[in-house]
């Protein structure tokens, strides 16, 4: 078993709208390396699109799960991104599934998407 993190970036569509793509882009890169600092050696990081990443965590606990989404969560509400004069800052929306061994992958990773989405309700 394990668990599987989706995390979504909030709002960036706002920056991509009004700061271009490029710093965007600069956001992404500055998440993905964010990201592979804050998980474990035997963890996966992938991007699966747009503004979306999926952390594989086999093996993980419930608990250590809990405290790695937190430590994350932190990471990211530190991340700040000069761009033109401005400082540019993001938040994410993580979603996650504990699995056992016998659920197919597919049913993993929209059961992770779904509880990512419901963490974005206000």
């Amino acid at each position: 078993g394990g668990a599987l993190m989706i995390l979504d970036l909030d709002g960036f569509k706002n920056i991509n709208d009004s700061y271009g793509h490029a710093a965007g882009d600069n956001v992404l890169e500055c998440l993905g390396s964010c990201l592979s600092t804050n998980v474990r050696d035997t963890d996966f990081v992938g991007r699966i699109g747009g503004d979306e990443f999926a952390i594989l965590m086999p093996g993980a606990t419930r608990k250590t799960v809990t405290s790695r989404i937190t430590r994350i969560h932190t990471a990211i509400n530190k991340l700040h991104f000069p761009w033109n004069n401005k400082n540019l800052s993001i938040k994410a929306s993580i979603g996650r599934y504990d699995y056992a061994s016998a659920e197919k992958e597919q049913d993993i990773l929209d059961y992770a998407d779904a509880n990512m989405y419901k963490q974005k309700l206000p």
